[in-house]
């Protein structure tokens, strides 16, 4: 494969041997190879960001098929690791460890959601509502 230096080397030899033409033909050839180099190295970083994408969502569905809901959680099928918050996952797609607290009852630190993860019915429901003022025209 012919390389730049190569061509740089026979433009030289054309150039001083007075074929201006011939010259003039080589410099057109080294600008098509800097641009083919140019296309090939942005090629090369794209097919890189699209594998690393690629990999993230491998990534993402295989950690979904890992998860089993138990006792009002998520918990990895692989290794048992958990809990998880059901809610942020399924909303988000984020692992988000339920802290363990006292007898069974906990909250998750992201949504605030209330576990029991004892396996028994779980204490409330997180309701994303918005607060309203019990005595509005005095501001409480």
């Amino acid at each position: 494969m012919i390389t730049f230096n190569d061509l740089k080397k026979i433009a030289d030899v054309l150039k001083k041997a007075g074929k201006i033409n011939e010259f003039n033909q080589i410099l057109g050839l080294q600008e098509q190879l800097l641009n083919m180099q140019d296309q090939m190295a942005k090629l090369k970083q794209e097919k890189e960001e699209t594998q690393r994408k690629n990999k993230k969502l491998e990534e993402k569905l295989n950690l979904k098929d890992d998860l089993e809901p138990r006792n009002n959680a998520y918990w990895r099928k692989s290794n048992g690791d958990g809990p998880f918050c059901t809610k942020c996952f399924d909303e988000n797609a984020k692992t988000i460890r339920i802290p363990a607290e006292k007898k069974g009852y906990s909250v998750c630190p992201k949504c605030k959601n209330n576990f029991n993860l004892t396996g028994g019915e779980v204490v409330s429901e997180y309701v994303d509502e918005e607060v309203k003022p019990l005595y509005p025209e005095i501001g409480l």
